[in-house]
């Protein structure tokens, strides 16, 4: 699962994603202390399948608040496994490269080939994937459609590397938080329309292009604006933008071995968008109206209380916070779902 093939990756940049899967591992050990920590705290120290149940399905505030401490760390220890084995597989099948591991699918399929898993785990890992995407996919509760997206050229030069893929709203929300705020990201990936990708190579450098559609005009601009902030952060020369009425083509290739390391701020980014849509997914379901449910979802998280819970999860991530942040984050819970309500 481990042996390497020759690439261009630069040490440096290899050095980088050795860093962040130590980081995953390590993480894996806390959020599952974590997970303990909040079956024993929230629900007695035993998932009861009523309990859960009625604690899931309630619209209740306090009671959502209790179950995200649950599928907040059990997204997060989905997350973190699911990105090593899929290095563990793309080391072996397609080069150490961030921007090019495989699928999901494909990735428990190669580890159950090469032994490292039973087919028995390799269909639960598997339904944890899909349930944990579920509890992330704020499509769901909003009945939006993405669209077929074509996709984009290559130029003189460029050697296609692999079929055409689907970059993905989660890959953009994560890629668009390593270099901006979260909390203000998240509504501009809301407006992920559908996209198209292609790997290739270019002078021996890895590379993609994404065509990235917007759901309307709205939603197009502003992701054209988020992608033009990431792209003059970039290392120069790395990335490129072009745009039109209907797409934005983003194109990166891997910076080389000098380009700085990029910090990993993806514990934040993927807390911001489980609080907000765990909660949006549970009002949703409780029978509240989906304009509601989603104006008290991301009016939570983006209300001034929401980021001392926040940093107090990054900071300790193996423990609740405590109650002094909690209390005044709840408090604001309700006042947004009753301000919401009211605008009907």
């Amino acid at each position: 699962m481990t042996r390497e093939l020759n690439t261009q990756i630069g040490s440096k940049a290899r050095q980088a994603e050795e860093a962040r899967l130590s980081r995953l591992c390590k993480s894996i050990h806390k959020h599952k202390a974590g997970l303990d920590f909040a079956v024993e705290e929230s629900f007695g120290g035993e998932l009861d399948h009523k309990a859960w149940r009625e604690a899931f399905e309630s619209s209740d505030p306090h009671e959502t608040i209790r179950t995200m401490a649950v599928t907040g760390s059990y997204s997060a220890i989905v997350n973190a496994s699911t990105e090593i084995l899929k290095v563990a597989a793309g080391n072996r099948l397609i080069g150490l490269l961030p921007h090019r591991r495989p699928h999901a699918d494909q990735v428990f399929a190669a580890a159950q080939g090469d032994g490292g898993l039973t087919e028995e785990q390799m269909r639960l890992l598997s339904d944890c994937y899909v349930l944990e995407g579920r509890l992330e996919t704020v499509t769901l509760v909003d009945g939006s459609q993405t669209r077929a997206v074509l996709p984009p050229g290559l130029g003189a030069g460029e050697v296609r590397d692999g079929p055409t893929d689907s970059f993905g709203s989660l890959a953009l929300y994560l890629m668009l938080a390593e270099r901006a705020d979260p909390v203000s990201t998240l509504p501009v990936v809301d407006g992920w329309g559908g996209d198209a990708m292609v790997s290739f190579r270019r002078d021996g450098t890895s590379c993609l292009r994404a065509n990235i559609a917007g759901r309307d005009a709205a939603a197009q601009a502003a992701i054209d604006d988020a992608l033009v902030q990431w792209v003059a952060a970039a290392p120069e020369g790395s990335a490129e933008l072009g745009h039109d009425a209907s797409v934005a083509t983003l194109t990166a290739c891997d910076p080389g071995p000098d380009a700085a390391a990029v910090p990993d701020h993806s514990f934040a980014a993927f807390t911001v968008a489980a609080v907000r849509n765990e909660l949006l997914g549970e009002l949703a379901a409780a029978g509240m109206p989906t304009k509601v449910a989603s104006c008290t979802a991301n009016g939570v998280v983006a209300d001034p209380a929401f980021r001392p819970v926040l940093d107090a999860a990054i900071a300790h991530p193996d423990r609740a916070p405590d109650s002094s942040i909690l209390r005044p984050f709840q408090q604001r819970v309700l006042a947004i779902a009753t301000a919401c309500g009211r605008q009907g």
